[in-house]
């Protein structure tokens, strides 16, 4: 599973060769943490491949916001990137990959109690 993992968060980040090297072990951690919130033993093909999606948009996210080198934006003519930007989107490609992993992963969620008087 982790080789998919790497594979899909290359594509998803852009990385290669020794940049993609120095960040790879996010998806090690992304994976494992995905793991221990599966309501399943096992698994199908589907299944593992949206559990791969998942770790490796987890590892960008991570990647994104670890990743701070002092540059918030850059312009280049017509073009503007920045660092912002780019954490909201990643934070939006995760939270769809989890949508998508309801069913078999449970990360849990805020629960309110009421108190009767």
């Amino acid at each position: 599973m982790l080789k998919n993992v790497l594979k899909r968060f290359s594509v998803i980040s852009g990385l290669k060769g020794e940049e993609f090297s120095k960040w790879s072990f996010l998806c090690n951690e992304s994976l494992n943490y995905v793991l221990e919130h599966l309501l399943k033993d096992e698994l199908s093909d589907y299944e593992e491949q949206k559990i791969c999606s998942l770790a490796a948009s987890i590892a960008f996210y991570k990647l994104t916001l670890y990743d701070f080198d002092g540059v918030t934006s850059f312009t280049a003519g017509d073009v503007h990137i920045s660092k912002e930007n780019m954490q909201k989107n990643a934070e939006r490609i995760m939270n769809e990959e989890m949508g998508n992993c309801n069913d078999i992963t449970d990360f849990g969620s805020v629960c309110f109690f009421g108190v009767k008087a």
